[in-house]
């Protein structure tokens, strides 16, 4: 990468980003004020069904500082300067393949985040349902699909798995047994051809609107009357 390019993807880029994030975060805040208004006791003992919330805020928040900084470091006049005599390796001045790694890191980071959360958000709320003998899969994905009856994000959280996956496999996972080597998804416009040991490139748009679209399933979940019905689902930050 040279200074232009840098300078073209990083001023280009990054403010519409900054934005994208704060929308986002302003859609969990008003899912948030929606269970103040209706169960403000899972606010008060910071219920899994709320806390999840808070959980995405953090990451959002996190990675829009992250940008932030990488933004106002590109507005700095002297920035070349700067990264030339603190960033290089190895003394190799005006190589800024590192600037696009920092890009690659902080995606792939925000999203492995991200999709955590809700994925162990969703076992916890799993595991007290077991705890009360209530019968449901112990994958996030059949719970969901299975006993929720949710069945319009089937594809959905097979993308999302098979997204998690490709970024530290390499490729989704397909036992070395199986007839397929591929699994084509298309979901609301997200389109990936997922494919053995080849991994898919997940830009920073495809994440976000990933991203909306697990704030309005969250919310679709926790409404549920098997989810919904208890008074308390402890979130593991309390237990512990």
């Amino acid at each position: 990468m040279n200074k232009e390019e840098v300078e073209n993807n990083i001023l280009g880029k990054y403010p519409s980003f900054i934005e994208r994030l704060k929308n986002l975060i302003d859609l969990c805040l008003s899912k948030v004020q929606v269970i103040s208004n209706q169960k403000p006791d899972w606010i008060t003992n910071n219920d899994a069904r709320y806390a999840i919330y808070g959980k995405y805020v953090s990451v959002l928040n996190a990675t829009r500082i992250s940008i932030y900084n990488t933004l106002h470091f590109i507005n700095q006049k002297d920035w070349v300067e700067t990264y030339n005599s603190e960033f290089s390796i190895g003394g190799q001045t005006n190589n800024f393949v590192y600037l696009k790694e920092l890009d690659t890191q902080l995606r792939f980071a925000n999203y492995m985040s991200f999709v955590s959360n809700f994925e162990s958000s969703l076992k916890i709320i799993i595991r007290f349902l077991k705890q009360k003998k209530e019968r449901c899969a112990s994958s996030y994905a059949s719970f969901v699909i299975d006993n929720l009856k949710i069945k319009t994000h089937d594809d959905f959280l097979r993308m999302v798995k098979h997204l998690r996956n490709t970024i530290h496999n390499n490729g989704i996972h397909i036992p070395d047994n199986s007839i397929y080597n591929n699994d084509h998804i298309n979901f609301k416009g997200l389109d990936f051809n997922f494919q053995r040991n080849k991994r898919v490139e997940l830009q920073w748009t495809d994440c976000f609107n990933i991203y909306e679209e697990i704030i309005n399933l969250t919310e679709q979940i926790i409404k549920e009357d098997i989810v919904a019905m208890h008074k308390l689902i402890k979130d593991i930050v309390v237990e512990s």
